[in-house]
This record gives C-alpha cells, sequence and structure tokens, in this order.
C-alpha cells in the first residue's frame, strides 16, 4: 500500500541551538514524501524530499544564509533527500500509537550519511471526505558537520558555539492512502 504525504497538513521543523542557551526554530515550506506499507499496514519503507530553497526561520538575512553555499548550497543542492533503509518496531508505551524506529540515509548537499530517527504513529483512519489517512510524529538529531555544514566553530564567552553542532527535526505529518 503507497501512501503520500498531505503537505497542507504537515510540517518539517527543525530547531540549532543559539549562543549555547537558546534554540533558533525553523521549518521547509516545500517537501513530499512517501511510505510504503505491507498487507497487514506496516511501514516498510519511506522516503522524503525536502526544498533546500524552501528553509524559513523568519529572519531573511538567515535565510539567504542557510540557503548560501556556507550553509545548504541551494543553488547547487536543491533538496534533501532521505530513503530508510529500515523500519522496525519501537518500545510500545501507555499511548495508543504505534512506535517505530527509522533508519535510513540523508542526502544533504550531495553528501550522504545514515541517520536514526523514532516515529509515533496513529491508527489508519477515515476523513470526512472519505480518505483514509495516517498521522506521525517523527523526530531525530543529526550534527550538521557531517553534512559539511560547518561555520562558526569559534567559541563564544561561555563556549558555546553560535551555531550549535546538532540540529533537531521534528516532522508532523498526514498520509493519504493512494489507489485502493
Amino acid at each position: 500500500m503507497q501512501w503520500k504525504i498531505d503537505p497542507s497538513h504537515s510540517s518539517v521543523e527543525f530547531g540549532v541551538r543559539h549562543l549555547g542557551f537558546a534554540n533558533v526554530r525553523g521549518h521547509f515550506r516545500t517537501f513530499e514524501g512517501s511510505v510504503e506499507t505491507d498487507s497487514i499496514n506496516l511501514p516498510v519503507y519511506a522516503e522524503a524530499r525536502i526544498a533546500t530553497a524552501s528553509v524559513d526561520t523568519n529572519e531573511p538575512r538567515r535565510d539567504e544564509h542557510l540557503r548560501s553555499a556556507e550553509g545548504l548550497d541551494a543553488t547547487d543542492h536543491p533538496e534533501i533527500l532521505f530513503r530508510s533503509t529500515a523500519i522496525t518496531a519501537g518500545t510500545p508505551n501507555d499511548t495508543d500509537l504505534l512506535h517505530y524506529e527509522i533508519d535510513g540515509e540523508l542526502t544533504i548537499r550531495g553528501i550522504t550519511q545514515p541517520v536514526h530517527f523514532k516515529a509515533s504513529v496513529t491508527s489508519p483512519l477515515t476523513d470526512h471526505n472519505g480518505a483514509t489517512r495516517v498521522a506521525a510524529e517523527v523526530t531525530g538529531v543529526i550534527k550538521r558537520a557531517e553534512w559539511g555544514i560547518e561555520f562558526s566553530h569559534n567559541p563564544l564567552v561561555n563556549n558555546a558555539l553560535l551555531i550549535g553542532e546538532e540540529v533537531y527535526f521534528h516532522f508532523h505529518l498526514q498520509t493519504l492512502q493512494q489507489g485502493g
């Protein structure tokens, strides 16, 4: 079974430590993706594409810097690509959500590195228009230097970096079942 991300009901958000004590958050406005499930509706493969030029941190100068060759290099690398390599059931807890561990390959700036994400997923439901949907929250952390994004290495007075090394991702996704 094929599921497509519904971008009008989804978001791709990130956060980075600023000055060592606060997070700056942003999101990508343009993205797409899909999930394949097996005959009993368990996920077996996921893929997502994010337009690097769509980065938005609510600060135009910072956004231009993130799009530049020193950042995401949006001109030469117009998309971020994720492809799963393994999806396994995670540890259940006291919620009605299904939990998964997702391993995959993330390509940023033409550099592909392994990544690990955690997902909490709802059971399918039928919406008011008769479409079948599943919602998911996916979280993960990467180190930006592993993809060649290495600005701001000089520590500040408090030994913190102007821009932190770790980038925290949080995806709020709704998917729509495709076909019958």
